[in-house]
């Protein structure tokens, strides 16, 4: 079934269809002040955003999708930064840092729970649910996934990564 384009954006949270387009005119203001590197970045970020709304054709995009693709974005540069200080070329380092940090700007203006806050409400969920004793199926099955969104602000992917990592501990 062909489902247009104009229909997944407007199928879009407010948080997703705002940082969008927050994206687009910081493109447009850096490549009016001539900023190549915000620019590559924010380009790179609404490729990184368009590709995936190709691939998934899901009907509902919202602000945790963009989370994950900032985060994969960031840890990627990561990779990078320890690749060329391997090689001795500090310079591409430099510039994968200052990439990380424009990133780092969007992912914080996000209304998405961090790393942490998921964890300390897991931590406090399976002290809750006395989890020590229980498996991984009868843990999922007693998290209230119809709140995680919008109380914990975390999207279920994050959650479950959160409770299998706290397990394994």
């Amino acid at each position: 079934m062909f489902v247009p384009r104009q229909f997944i954006r407007f199928q879009s949270s407010t948080a997703y269809k705002s940082t969008v387009s927050l994206l687009k005119t910081d493109l447009k203001t850096a490549m009016k002040e001539k900023n190549a590197l915000k620019k590559d970045t924010v380009k790179g970020l609404l490729s990184l955003i368009k590709n995936k709304e190709i691939d998934t054709k899901e009907s509902q995009h919202t602000e945790f999708l963009l989370y994950e693709l900032f985060s994969k974005a960031i840890s990627q540069r990561r990779d990078s930064i320890k690749e060329y200080t391997e090689l001795k070329r500090p310079e591409l380092a430099q510039k994968e840092q200052d990439e990380i940090e424009v990133i780092q700007g969007y992912l914080k203006q996000l209304p998405v729970a961090s790393e942490e806050e998921v964890q300390a409400k897991v931590t406090e969920l399976l002290e809750k649910l006395n989890a020590k004793d229980l498996k991984l199926n009868q843990i999922f099955k007693q998290v209230p996934w119809d709140t995680v969104k919008n109380e914990w602000k975390a999207s279920e992917s994050s959650v479950r990564a959160a409770i299998v990592k706290q397990m394994k501990k």
